[in-house]
């Protein structure tokens, strides 16, 4: 593998390589920096790789502790960062990534196979994975993941082909192993097209007045029914959801833009300065002015 360092993707990135629906990150994080991976989200899925280190993965309420050589399949949408843990916090730590959306391997497959990306799109906060080396299948998963690292800084016309072929084989053991029992067990999948209008409609509308009555009419449901639907598909309460949204689309402006943060919330959504600095502090544990101070230099 490459031992090339690059940047940390952020959120508003568009992560394709010569078009194509992927990229590979590696990342050397020095031995003074106790974050090994700042708070962020992107609409892509990732598979995170700690070559070296021993961390903490945070995504959204939950966390898991990675040590050299596991993985973690992170779905999109979800806010994510990792810290190290204290038995390397004076050390450097490695990791590498791929970010991809469902295209990478709907463009490959026939249609019928579209199935086994349901949970991914249906259940995305039960679908996050981690991948040590306990069992057969996620020594295989690993191996796969060795040969698409192994690809890092080649023209993409000489890997892309190793990097799809091993993707394949990794979602097919995690649905064997994990994705294909959320469906099995769960009685609304019918119900999950509706809730997927609902979450298309906030992340193209977030920056309006949303109603519950807006998002049960677009769902055809009660609002009692709606919002118990909504926290079975996201995980998150309508509104706690619209919220994730402005915050993450925020996070972006803050970065990549010298605009003020009232005029950020006003774009966001939020009509309330105070209240969106309370929201960003619960969701991303630092308040507008502190993020962009700490994290503007990733977007230069």
């Amino acid at each position: 593998m490459s031992d090339k360092p690059v940047n940390l993707p952020i959120e508003g990135i568009v992560h394709k390589t010569d078009s194509r629906p992927f990229m590979l990150h590696y990342t050397i994080v020095d031995e003074h920096t106790p974050l090994a991976l700042y708070m962020h989200c992107h609409d892509e899925i990732e598979i995170f790789y700690l070559a070296k280190g021993d961390i903490t993965m945070h995504i959204e309420d939950s966390s898991c502790v990675l040590k050299d050589g596991e993985a973690i399949l992170i779905p999109p949408g979800m806010l994510h960062y990792a810290t190290k843990n204290p038995s390397c916090e004076n050390e450097k730590c490695a990791f590498y990534a791929i970010v991809f959306s469902t295209d990478m391997l709907m463009e490959i497959v026939p249609s019928y196979c579209e199935r086994y990306l349901l949970p991914i799109n249906y259940y995305t906060s039960r679908c996050t994975v981690a991948i040590k080396k306990e069992k057969r299948w996620q020594h295989i998963v690993l191996n796969c993941l060795d040969n698409i690292f192994s690809e890092y800084g080649k023209n993409v016309k000489e890997s892309e082909l190793i990097i799809r072929g091993n993707l394949l084989i990794i979602w097919q053991l995690l649905y064997n192993n994990h994705m294909h029992d959320l469906m099995k067990n769960n009685n609304n999948m019918y119900l999950s097209p509706h809730l997927k209008k609902c979450v298309d409609y906030i992340d193209e509308n977030y920056f309006n007045t949303i109603s519950l009555d807006e998002l049960a009419n677009i769902a055809g449901l009660s609002h009692g029914h709606f919002c118990r639907q909504f926290k079975e598909f996201t995980g998150y309460t309508p509104f706690s959801y619209i919220n994730k949204v402005r915050i993450s689309h925020s996070c972006n402006m803050l970065l990549n833009t010298d605009k003020t943060i009232a005029d950020i919330a006003l774009l966001n959504g939020f009509n309330n300065i105070s209240y969106y600095n309370r929201v960003f502090v619960k969701l991303m544990k630092e308040t507008p002015s502190l993020y962009r101070k700490n994290y503007s230099f990733l977007s230069k």
